[in-house]
């Protein structure tokens, strides 16, 4: 600059540099990013227009320089003023930069609230010893995989001086996240390694059976199947040939609810994949549908008639029945409506072709459809009309 003075000892000079919007130490919540800082051992190198100062531990970049010689300022109103007196020289601490993440290799849960140890460079003073001043360093981190799925905000602190930190996670999913570490409105390239969240996991299926021609509904419980605005879920059957349909509102952290395809007969696994990191195997039983005989109550008419008070003991013919762990029940329903559940009754197995159920109330005399299901209503089979 000009008017620097001679090159003297007894030329005191001295410097501050900040940002354009600083605040003093007095400040309640002052940030290193934001401080006005006071260099030291500054000293005229060639007369008149050159000084050089020693910068001091801080952090940020844009940070505007005003001198005082003389008790004269290069810029009276100090930071707040510098356009209108020229200083336009600014200089910048180092960006910080990531050498390692510490537990790389930890799946984090996908709640989130789990510490993540990064060291490096460049990452500005101990946040911890700094809360006995009124100083604070503001530190923050991102993850961001190579499907651009990016999580935010992460809380970090300082300590180590300059060289640790520890960021607190956000929920998430997935795998394969690089590290971007933010202090001072300075942020690092990215980690070269990477950090995951713990695969999702499967723990039951309910209903564990339906039949071959699909349409059961299932509620496959475990844990970190993701929040639902963020996770991208599929769930296979047999081997990723086919998908079993995610329902509506069917997704939460510990379950999912999907409407299983058409398969063959026969045990089939199922398993969740949630941003591309796949569960463990869960089996699910495809049987033979139950199928009634054409009269299916029985050889004669009376047989087939009741009282409206309901309690008949009927036996119903036909094949494919089983003896399932969720029992047998049958839907005496008006026709071509099995969704109504209001004369629902549970029945006695007898044998692969023979149910005995007892026959429920109704209010006017009536003829019903009949519908089996072995898997507690998750699909239906329908008979003869009754």
């Amino acid at each position: 600059g000009d008017f620097f003075g001679p090159v003297d000892a007894t030329n005191i000079w001295q410097a501050t540099y900040g940002k354009e919007t600083t605040c003093l130490s007095s400040d309640a919540a002052c940030t290193l990013e934001s401080r006005v800082y006071e260099a030291v051992d500054c000293s005229v190198t060639v007369a008149d227009t050159q000084v050089e100062c020693t910068s001091v531990e801080g952090v940020g970049n844009l940070q505007y320089w005003i001198g005082d010689v003389g008790g004269q300022l290069s810029c009276v109103n100090e930071f707040s003023n510098r356009d209108n007196c020229g200083a336009t020289a600014h200089s910048n601490y180092t960006d910080p930069a990531i050498t390692d993440i510490l537990n790389p290799f930890q799946n984090f849960s996908t709640y989130g609230s789990e510490v993540i140890t990064i060291t490096g460079t460049n990452f500005g003073p101990d946040g911890r010893a700094l809360s006995l001043t009124k100083y604070t360093n503001v530190a923050s981190a991102r993850i961001l995989n190579d499907v651009e799925q990016t999580f935010t905000g992460l809380a970090c602190e300082v300590t180590v001086n300059h060289t640790q930190a520890e960021c607190t996670t956000t929920a998430g999913v997935g795998t394969g996240y690089e590290v971007f570490f933010t202090v001072g409105g300075q942020e690092s390239g990215a980690s070269t390694e990477t950090i995951a969240y713990i695969p999702p996991q499967v723990t039951d299926i309910t209903p564990h059976l339906g039949g071959y021609a699909g349409g059961a509904e299932v509620t496959i419980a475990g844990d970190h199947f993701g929040n639902p605005s963020f996770a991208n879920v599929t769930i296979s059957v047999d081997g990723n040939h086919t998908e079993c349909e995610l329902s509506t509102n069917g997704h939460a952290e510990t379950q999912v609810i999907c409407v299983m395809p058409p398969r063959e007969f026969g045990t089939k696994a199922v398993n969740v994949t949630v941003a591309r990191q796949s569960s463990n195997d869960i089996d699910f039983e495809y049987y033979t549908p139950v199928e009634l005989s054409p009269d299916p109550i029985g050889d004669t008419e009376s047989r087939a008639v009741g009282p409206l008070q309901g309690t008949t003991t009927v036996t119903i013919h036909g094949s494919h029945f089983q003896n399932t762990s969720y029992g047998v029940l049958a839907r005496f329903a008006a026709e071509n409506t099995p969704t109504d559940d209001s004369l629902e009754v549970a029945c006695t197995y007898l044998s692969d072709s023979e149910l005995e159920c007892v026959s429920p109330s109704v209010t006017s005399t009536s003829t019903k459809d009949i519908y089996i299901s072995l898997n507690q209503g998750a699909d239906w089979s329908k008979g003869s009309n009754v």
